[in-house]
């Protein structure tokens, strides 16, 4: 018998198709943005975050929502589609300097917060254990809120 490793990475190569492609050009966008921030930093030896930066976060960002939406996993699609609009909203800073009006934020970040309370309740799955849901679900909230929060204090 094969060891494990092999037996995984073949059923994995198996099943891969276009659509994995998209994902794992999401993962790389979203790793390629911050080794490109890491090295603008050094490069201007204090921390910097280069337009490219957010602009790959939105390619990596349309890349996962449309991996996830594919493979029919809402739950991990509600990050990166709220993370697109703060990276779109992040861009619209680096390019004007303005930020969004309070009368465009404050409807705008209820939105985006609409969004992802019905994106996770549609795709939850009340066949595992409620431990692991919840556990699943506050990962979730930690990994997407971390930019709505960035948003709130640069704004």
């Amino acid at each position: 018998m094969a060891p494990a490793h092999e037996r995984l990475m073949d059923s994995y190569l198996d099943s891969f198709d276009g659509w994995e492609a998209v994902g794992w050009l999401g993962q790389a966008c979203y790793f390629g943005r911050f080794l490109l921030q890491w090295l603008a930093s050094e490069r201007a030896q204090k921390i910097v975050v280069p337009a490219a930066f957010w602009w790959m976060s939105l390619l990596g960002s349309v890349c996962a929502t449309a991996y996830a939406f594919v493979q029919h996993n809402l739950f991990f699609m509600a990050g990166p589609c709220i993370n697109f609009f703060l990276f779109v909203r992040n861009l619209w800073l680096a390019r004007t300097g303005q930020p969004l009006e309070s009368r465009v934020f404050v409807p705008f970040a209820v939105g985006v917060l609409t969004l992802a309370v019905t994106v996770a309740l549609w795709s939850w799955d009340f066949s595992q254990p409620l431990p692991w849901i919840l556990v699943g679900g506050c990962g979730t909230v930690l990994w997407s809120i971390r930019f709505p929060v960035q948003w709130w204090i640069a704004e």
